[in-house]
């Protein structure tokens, strides 16, 4: 069921685009098949969610774009702290601080957006 299409709604959709820019530019990059495939899955729903949240704003593409950033959070983590599968661990680069970012905003774009709806 479509929900009030809001400004932050509208931003999170924005943000979860660039999110997706940025996993494709580090599956472009990939040393590893495996992160490879990972990241085009994350572009894949990245993509599907922020179009769908853009259009209808509904519960299903919340749950995919939340879904999509709490796995960015989590692999980027992992990749810093004990290394994704078949690769070291990375040492801090600027597109893990921007993946953090981007995730970040878009958990907080979409707390504005539920409030906004609230009052209304």
């Amino acid at each position: 069921m479509p929900r009030e299409l809001t400004t932050a709604s509208r931003w999170a959709a924005i943000t979860t685009l660039v999110l997706a820019v940025v996993l494709l530019e580090r599956a472009l990059h990939s040393d590893s098949t495996g992160l490879m495939v990972l990241d085009l899955v994350g572009l894949g729903a990245a993509v599907l969610g922020a179009v769908k949240m853009w259009v209808h704003n509904c519960l299903e593409s919340h749950l995919v774009v939340i879904t999509v950033a709490m796995a960015t959070v989590v692999g980027t983590v992992l990749t810093l702290t004990v290394g994704m599968p078949g690769a070291p661990v990375a040492s801090v680069a600027p597109v893990h601080v921007v993946l953090l970012a981007l995730a970040a905003s878009i958990l907080v774009l979409l707390v504005v957006d539920a409030r906004a709806r609230r009052r209304a």
